[in-house]
């Protein structure tokens, strides 16, 4: 499945709004997005980006998303994997934007 197709600006924003507080790896996630965003972020990194994303907001992935406390666990595992491969890439701005959001 192509994830990346589940990916939109307004579907992410929708989904951390109903979910984003909830889970521990918000914060990332929503670096990931501000990494996104940042025009000096590399065009590989960006695909990277928009489907770990797209994974992140299509409930029907591994383990679907509606099922309690490890509906998320596969979805933390792609972020973490898409960090630890563009780790460089994601800045301390992206943080502290998405600190900013959260508070």
């Amino acid at each position: 499945m192509n994830y990346s197709n589940y990916y939109s600006e307004n579907k992410f924003w929708k989904k951390i709004k109903t979910v984003g507080r909830s889970i521990p790896f918000s914060r990332d996630v929503i670096a990931l997005f501000y990494c996104l965003c940042d025009p000096n972020t590399p065009k590989w990194v960006k695909v990277i980006i928009i489907f770990a994303l797209g994974y992140f907001i299509c409930p029907l992935d591994a383990v679907p998303d509606l099922i309690p406390i490890g509906g998320y666990g596969d979805d933390a595992g792609v972020i973490a994997s898409a960090l630890a491969s563009i780790s460089q890439f994601v800045r301390k701005e992206h943080y502290k934007k998405a600190d900013e959001f959260l508070s």
